[in-house]
């Protein structure tokens, strides 16, 4: 059992480091548009300075207020099991404005 767990926490740090060198924001939203973890390029790209900073934030925050119902219907979407793709601009932490564009696709997680 020690040599299992040894070897799921071994492949997520390795997942994890192959997510944070993407050049592309990654993050996984539950249904109700709470932020359950994002990459090293989404964090600079919302001007977060860590994870803990913004874990279990509400991402519909970020998004400009005439892209938020397009952005929480592509959520809506995607949490029922269909892939979506949307241009929606955001505002960061730090209130920068920028242009993004996501294709997302549904995973189920073990919580749900």
């Amino acid at each position: 059992v020690r040599e299992s767990f040894y070897t799921y926490h071994e492949k997520l740090k390795e997942l994890k480091a192959i997510l944070d060198a993407s050049p592309s924001c990654v993050k996984v939203v539950d249904k109700n548009g709470s932020l359950v973890e994002m990459n090293d390029h989404g964090l600079r790209l919302i001007e977060a300075n860590n994870f803990e900073e913004v874990k279990g934030a509400n991402v519909y925050d970020l998004v400009v207020e005439e892209d938020r119902e397009r952005f929480i219907e592509l959520n809506n979407k995607v949490t029922s099991g269909e892939n979506a793709h949307l241009v929606f601009k955001i505002r960061g932490l730090n209130r920068k404005e920028r242009i993004m564009e996501t294709y997302a696709a549904p995973i189920k997680l073990p919580n749900g």
